[in-house]
């Protein structure tokens, strides 16, 4: 007869990451503690197969570590076709066992005390000592060695003092106790983890060609961590992927649809062919459509030279007559026929209306989220303005009683009062006009006068930089700004698809011309080349130097992120178009405003996310990071049944739980979203606190950290 024997409690497997759709799971890796510690050593051994001998015996010598409780031995039986199995627990203890209590992680600068209990079991009282030791980023304060007296089957406690240093890594401690003539002992790992959660930066550039642009993203990220990407491309059309075929038709209805349906088809061979639907203009003759919008417009003018919002009838509109005029203008510069006597009267309406110096009250969102408004300059003053100075016949008296009363513009004015200016080749005044970057705050749509809306102003803002000032820096910037709304929203009204197109459409023309050619070297060392089509580089960039070369003529874009986990949580608070915060209340509702705490303390905590937008981010990922003297205790907590005074809990799309952070899944809006669970408060010391993030998955702009402090727990 054969016999099996083994000895187990389970098998010491690798656990594998769960698999998600939709990228979660890469995600997730992303978001996780990365230093790995095996703080339960799990007992398993098998013997092989031995021969019993003639009695029905064998034996099997096993080599038990680091364990004290009970294990099962398991004897499988066979013989032939015959098979019998038997079990039995076995205790296994020392005289003297000894139980650590740490927490499951910590972080750099924590301080824990550790209470360390000591178990006789024998029926003998003994002296002792009882020593401590740490090994990696974990020193011991105070005393190392104290001295014990163990009675007969009873236990002690003894407390010791750890401290985490300024650095991560996984640290091990050891507590020994020197009694009976024996040395007991019991070896814990422990990690002391990042600080912070995943964090994102990115930026962005130009360079024209035959030069050379050098940048280093400087982070403390873990290594392991750092994920990199460097984009180069000749147009960040490259990211644009909005259908353009509901402008394209026959012009009808009201001057602004007429001018909208028709403008794009100036440009029209060069949209089509940089989004690909070359296919769309068979369709259409877009001569034909120019020239009948024109004719339209002719039959709009009146007297004054304003044109009439509707054919036929009804009033005046100043900025639909703007529109034409720049529209007009462009036409008769791209070789359409106009009358430019009809171009003339529109011009002049327009300069007389612009001296009237009118102001509107604009409502705006802050980034809080919060509704203002504010008595500015119209923005059809300024798009005069602008118009004018495209055609030669810039008001330079009204330029400059703007350029002095700054304060009553908004951004978008500011750019095309800028442009102006570029236009008449004053530089000096130009940049001293122009804003340092597009501006938070977001336009109210309107549904009429200038038609106004963030996507709107953010594109006609571009569209005046790149006709006047096709090397700024802040193209790029704003690019991609508008990209990402034109990718995330389905609907737009024709003066946000028109700019959004004219202005892409324009770089798109310009690079397709061009013959830019680049190479990367990081770090001294070739990475890549650029011969027109985009290019993607994926290797580290992290503390390494990069340069881009070009050569021939043209601009090229480059477009760079970098992602990690920051190893000393020196993590600036932002807000960057989201909102997240987090605070603490007792089980009854009351909020706790200290960081003082008791052990066995159950703390409620809601984590809340807002975007500062007027519309909504999909996929944001939020993740708080726990103290380690916290315990998650319940993260599913059911408001009307545990905390009745919870009336606002969202559910989120997915919720991942972990020993030092919990994330949530889900979509920002920018009414506020709160998410609730429990911890529960086991370990005395003095802790960081790491903070609450969160940032949209697929964007790395669109960030925001905040919460980060120091949490303290007494007996």
């Amino acid at each position: 007869t054969a016999y099996d024997i083994y000895a187990s409690l389970y098998p010491d497997l690798a656990a594998n990451e769960s698999s998600f759709a939709g990228g979660l799971g890469a995600e997730l890796a992303k978001r996780v503690n990365p230093l790995k510690s095996k703080r339960i050593k799990l007992m398993a051994k098998w013997s092989g197969i031995k021969v019993a001998d003639k009695r029905g015996n064998c034996s099997y010598e096993v080599d038990i570590p680091q364990f004290s409780g009970a294990l099962r031995i398991m004897a499988v039986a066979y013989m032939d076709n015959r098979f019998a199995a038997q079990d039995q627990m076995m205790t296994v203890a020392d005289p003297v066992v000894i139980s650590t209590a740490l927490p499951r992680f910590l972080s750099p600068g924590d301080v824990v005390t550790m209470p360390v209990t000591i178990t006789n079991t024998t029926n003998k009282s003994v002296g002792g000592e009882a020593h401590v030791k740490a090994d990696g980023p974990l020193v011991v304060i105070g005393e190392e060695t104290q001295s014990v007296e163990l009675k007969e089957n009873s236990e002690i406690r003894v407390i010791f003092k750890l401290e985490a240093l300024k650095r991560i890594g996984v640290a091990e401690v050891e507590v020994e106790v020197d009694a009976m003539k024996e040395i007991f002992s019991e070896k814990i790992e422990i990690a002391v983890r990042p600080p912070s959660g995943l964090i994102k930066s990115s930026g962005a550039g130009t360079i024209k060609g035959n030069d050379s642009v050098a940048f280093k993203v400087s982070t403390d990220f873990i290594p392991e961590t750092v994920k990199s990407s460097l984009v180069l491309s000749k147009s960040p059309m490259v990211e644009f992927t909005k259908n353009i075929q509901d402008l394209l038709g026959y012009p009808y209805g009201c001057l602004e649809q007429t001018v909208s349906r028709a403008f794009p088809l100036i440009y029209y061979a060069d949209l089509a062919e940089a989004l690909g639907q070359q296919d769309v203009g068979i369709r259409y003759n877009p001569d034909f459509l120019v020239n009948e919008a024109i004719k339209k417009i002719y039959s709009m003018q009146q007297y004054h030279g304003g044109l009439l919002y509707w054919p036929g009838g009804g009033s005046v509109n100043w900025w639909g007559s703007i529109y034409a005029a720049h529209f007009l203008h462009e036409a008769e510069e791209a070789g359409y026929e106009v009358d430019q006597k009809v171009l003339d009267n529109l011009f002049r309406y327009i300069r007389n209306e612009a001296k009237k110096k009118e102001v509107n009250e604009y409502f705006y969102r802050r980034p809080s989220g919060a509704m203002a408004s504010f008595k500015y300059a119209k923005r059809e003053v300024f798009y005069s303005l602008f118009v004018l100075a495209m055609a030669n016949q810039p008001n330079l008296s009204l330029m400059n009683y703007y350029k002095s009363n700054l304060e009553v513009l908004t951004d978008d004015s500011r750019y095309m009062l800028a442009a102006a200016y570029r236009l008449m080749g004053d530089v000096e005044s130009s940049d001293g006009v122009i804003p340092e970057r597009f501006g938070d705050n977001r336009a109210v749509r309107s549904f009429g006068g200038s038609f106004s809306s963030y996507t709107r102003d953010l594109a006609i803002s571009l569209y005046v930089l790149v006709e006047v000032d096709p090397e700024n820096d802040q193209i790029p910037v704003i690019t991609k700004a508008l990209s990402e709304e034109l990718k995330r929203r389905r609907w737009f009204s024709t003066q946000e698809s028109v700019f959004s197109l004219l202005a892409l459409g324009k770089i798109a023309r310009s690079a397709a011309e061009t013959n830019i050619e680049a190479f990367v070297e990081i770090d001294g060392e070739f990475a890549g080349e650029f011969f027109g089509e985009k290019l993607v580089l994926d290797q580290d960039i992290n503390n390494r130097n990069v340069m881009i070369q070009t050569k021939n003529e043209g601009m090229l874009y480059y477009f760079y992120e970098v992602e990690g986990i920051s190893q000393t949580g020196n993590v600036p608070e932002v807000d960057s178009y989201l909102e997240v915060r987090k605070k603490f209340y007792n089980r009854f509702g009351q909020p706790l405003i200290t960081n003082n705490y008791n052990q066995n303390d159950l703390i409620v905590v809601k984590v809340s996310i807002r975007s500062t937008l007027a519309r909504y981010v999909e996929n944001v990922a939020i993740t708080d990071l726990l103290p380690a003297c916290f315990e998650i205790e319940n993260p599913r907590l059911v408001p009307n049944r545990e905390m009745q005074w919870i009336k606002n809990k969202s559910t989120p799309e997915y919720m991942d739980v972990r020993d030092d952070r919990i994330s949530f899944f889900t979509t920002a809006r920018s009414d506020w979203k709160h998410f609730y669970y429990m911890v529960r408060v086991v370990s005395q010391g003095t802790y960081k606190m790491g903070p609450v993030s969160a940032d949209a998955m697929y964007d790395g702009q669109y960030n925001s950290v905040s919460g980060a402090g120091t949490i303290v727990v007494e007996d």
